[in-house]
């Protein structure tokens, strides 16, 4: 009967089947980056920040340490490939240097980290691209549809008794 998780402790379990130190001090990091995240933020961010996290370690199966500032365009070409928006690829930079950052600050690696997303450039974004904007007709088809006669002016409160 092997004890619990709780009265081991989790990151006890975690290193007995071989989770490697360094790699556990970045897998630290980043469950207190992440409460971190939603304790000035709030729960949404904490998810887009971990989605960000996990869909860039799929798309590169590597130590975190050993990511360089060509992962991170590989990664974010591959982002545009699969149609994302370049407002939802910017958030994923984002996050994902402000991970390294505050590895950085926390000062997790004796040797100073460096951030690969950092100098990556941010796509550019146009704002209002998905807008539908009314035609001529339809515009004044709008304005005709508002009743004139009804406003605030117009509108009397029943006399109350005293």
């Amino acid at each position: 009967l092997s004890p619990s998780p709780k009265a081991l402790g989790e990151g006890e379990l975690k290193r007995e089947r071989g989770m490697d130190e360094r790699l556990w001090r970045w897998a630290e990091a980043f469950e207190a980056w992440l409460d971190k995240r939603e304790r000035d933020t709030n729960r949404k961010m904490r998810s887009i920040a971990h989605c960000a996290w996990q869909d860039f370690l799929r798309f590169r199966a590597q130590e975190p340490w050993k990511m360089s500032e060509q992962d991170v365009l590989d990664w974010v070409e591959d982002l545009v490939k699969r149609g994302l928006r370049p407002s939802t690829i910017n958030q994923r930079l984002t996050a994902l240097s402000m991970f390294y950052r505050y590895c950085q600050e926390q000062q997790i690696e004796k040797e100073e980290i460096i951030d690969p997303a950092g100098e990556v450039p941010r796509l550019k974004e146009r704002k209002y691209e998905n807008a539908y904007y009314l035609s001529l007709e339809e515009l004044r088809a709008f304005l005709k549809a508002i009743d004139r006669e009804l406003s605030l002016i117009h509108i009397s409160e029943p006399t109350r008794p005293y």
